[in-house]
């Protein structure tokens, strides 16, 4: 079929059609694309976080065992991994006194403690236990402060407040299946003061407690606690909040 082109302008079967590319002297010039100007664009509002502090005093409710590691243990840790393994000999004895001593978290400044961290992975657990908040939002909403020590291996601690240690001594089993003695300090009474900064845009005072008194109730802190991944029958560390 024939087509005659006039124009820029295809003519078939009476009707026009438009070359592809043909310029058209008739066509108006299209808009130029115009950009919003800042002014135009909706503003970005980031508030000020709102940081509070709030100090909380607990009491336990259960003794609370803690066991930290050891200069000895950091030692021979250090030893192995820098590829200075002594030869086996015979087993040293153990010296439950110096394991008792060794196994308390103390300030170097006189004083006893439990790591700072301890309290916040109790209320991070807890939340298992609420609706509303996370666990992965609850680690960035709260921070439990203590008191930095010299030591850059040792975490901030929370002094603890009541009777002296005593000397604990357990049975345990060891992940080969045999058993181990322990000699760890053992608290009871105890109490001690937190302080906590938490995001109050988000959290409220009393959920803040709230969140505090279920993590005392069944996480707790030290060996043997509830909140244990490696005991199911942990009862040790629980604690209150005094309101």
């Amino acid at each position: 079929m024939a087509a005659a082109v006039k124009n820029g302008t295809v003519e078939r079967n009476g009707r026009d059609s438009k070359l592809r590319g043909a310029a058209d002297p008739n066509a108006q010039n299209p808009a130029p694309d115009v950009k919003a100007t800042p002014a135009q664009v909706s503003a970005i509002v980031i508030p000020k976080p709102d940081v509070q502090t709030v100090r909380v005093k607990i009491v336990g409710t259960a003794p609370l065992i803690v066991h930290a590691w050891s200069a000895k243990a950091i030692r021979k840790m250090e030893e192995s991994q820098g590829g200075r393994i002594k030869p086996k000999g015979p087993k040293e004895p153990r010296d439950p006194q110096a394991d008792f001593e060794g196994a308390k978290h103390q300030s170097g400044e006189g004083w006893e403690g439990v790591p700072a961290v301890a309290f916040k992975a109790a209320m991070v657990g807890a939340c298992r236990l609420v609706e509303g908040v996370s666990m992965t939002l609850a680690k960035r909403l709260m921070f439990v402060e203590g008191t930095p020590l010299k030591s850059g291996m040792l975490s901030p601690l929370v002094k603890l407040q009541g009777e002296p240690a005593r000397l604990r001594t357990d049975t345990v089993r060891l992940d080969n299946g045999s058993a181990d003695m322990r000699y760890r300090p053992e608290y009871w009474p105890w109490s001690a003061e937190l302080t906590i900064r938490y995001n109050a845009g988000i959290l409220s005072p009393d959920m803040l407690l709230n969140l505090l008194e279920t993590a005392g109730a069944f996480e707790g802190v030290g060996e043997w606690r509830p909140g244990s991944p490696m005991s199911a029958t942990g009862s040790f560390g629980t604690f209150s909040v005094a309101r």
